[in-house]
């Protein structure tokens, strides 16, 4: 967990609120910005979740995401932790 909660940290320098923040924006603008980080972090959590895995519990090997388009979020984060579909076996 305190690598996982590294890794979100670690992107606190992508944040599109603390860029407009530091420009200035009014209060009714808050929220904005703030879903704009909740999006992007969204996106990024399976990739940390499951470099944070596969460096915990399988010696550092990252699996990159899939490049097959049709796997959805849970597919693609079960993909890159390296869980095989048992009915996919032969």
């Amino acid at each position: 967990m305190t690598q996982f909660s590294l890794g979100i940290l670690s992107m606190q320098n992508e944040s599109v609120f603390v860029k407009r923040y530091q420009k200035g924006m009014t209060k009714t603008e808050y929220w904005e910005p703030t879903l704009e980080d909740a999006m992007s972090l969204l996106a990024k959590l399976p990739v940390l979740a499951a470099y944070v895995y596969r460096r915990s519990y399988h010696g550092g090997k990252h699996i990159p995401p899939a490049t097959d388009k049709t796997l959805d979020w849970g597919a693609n984060l079960a993909h890159m932790m390296g869980v095989e579909n048992p009915s996919s076996r032969s």
